[in-house]
């Protein structure tokens, strides 16, 4: 099984965005999405022709979660996450959030954070989300709204001194690659009329900007 969490540092981040770009890469990918959301599921599909699956531990409990999630397995299983990695209805840590159903799919994380307005505190950032449950596997990371390769490269040399992280990659800066929103959330996907060409370009950035197939060799579960 090949299989990874895609998760953020909080909502807004860009999880969907990268989603879609991660997904474009492979062939015959399931795509999956945590919680009870039905936009982001719409995307996954319109990328990958699969349908998304929503894994709710709320709603459906481990069994459920775990039934849905085998069942519906294909070459690759890309699992959205939903606002921060550790967000759920309490403060504990079995809180149905993403980074429980991680756990509770034996899966790693690939942690989405944002390149905005710092240095080497990412890297501060990243440890605090690694450090808070040690249980959760955080393979790698992917920095989002880059500025240049430079600072890319800034961010990786900290993360990677100060964690045992690996930085996969980056997404640059690029408001072309953006999908509007409303007060409910991002628009659907059928409301996009340039989705199509957005994905395209989303997949050469991430092909330019990392060697995508280190997934399979350093972040999938096997």
């Amino acid at each position: 099984m090949k299989a990874f969490v895609l998760a953020g540092v909080s909502s807004g981040i860009g999880k969907t965005t990268v989603s879609m770009g991660l997904m474009s890469l492979f062939e015959n990918v399931s795509p999956f999405k945590v919680g009870p959301d039905y936009i982001d599921p719409g995307f996954h599909q319109f990328v990958t022709g699969n349908k998304s699956y929503n894994l709710d531990l709320f709603m459906m409990g481990e069994k459920g979660v775990k039934y849905s999630f085998y069942k519906h397995q294909k070459d690759i299983s890309i699992i959205e996450g939903v606002m921060g990695l550790y967000d759920g209805i309490d403060n504990t840590l079995d809180n149905n959030s993403s980074a429980h159903i991680s756990r509770v799919l034996g899966v790693p994380v690939i942690l989405v954070v944002d390149g905005i307005g710092k240095s080497t505190s990412i890297a501060a950032e990243v440890l605090g989300y690694q450090m808070l449950d040690k249980r959760v596997n955080i393979a790698g990371v992917i920095i989002n709204k880059v500025s240049s390769e430079k600072t890319y490269a800034i961010f990786k040399e900290a993360i990677e001194k100060y964690t045992d992280v690996k930085c996969l990659g980056y997404v640059p800066k690029d408001d072309s690659l953006h999908i509007g929103s409303r007060h409910l959330g991002l628009l659907q996907a059928g409301e996009i009329g340039d989705l199509k060409s957005k994905i395209e370009r989303l997949k050469e950035s991430l092909k330019k900007n990392f060697g995508y197939r280190c997934y399979i060799k350093d972040c999938f579960s096997s």
